[in-house]
């Protein structure tokens, strides 16, 4: 593989982390993107939480990728699931979280 090949490969992939659980790549600013538009409206904009809980006393420490992926898929709580359409989406609301909360 030439030095060009694998700046390149190291370019298009910077910004993503591996998730845990899944070992798929993610892209934590994407996750972002999706916090805003279908978290931020209850747990606030620097997750302290409005009417949802805040998730920056290590609540989503305590909880596996695949524990995350359910309640933000199924629910709790008052939280309605069904919140992020995609599982790339999905894998990239952790990555944030993680990155941001954890």
């Amino acid at each position: 593989m030439s030095v060009l090949t694998v700046l390149m490969l190291g370019l298009t992939t910077g910004c993503q982390e591996k998730n845990n659980d899944t070992g798929f790549l993610a892209d934590p600013v994407n996750g972002e993107f999706v916090y805003n538009n279908s978290c931020s409206s209850c747990h606030g904009a620097e997750g302290l939480g409005a009417t949802g809980p805040n998730l920056t006393t290590g609540l989503v420490r305590t909880k596996t990728d695949d524990e995350l992926k359910t309640i933000v898929n199924d629910g709790v709580g008052s939280m309605p699931g069904g919140l992020v359409a995609t599982d790339a989406d999905l894998n990239d609301l952790i990555a944030y979280l993680r990155q941001q909360f954890d």
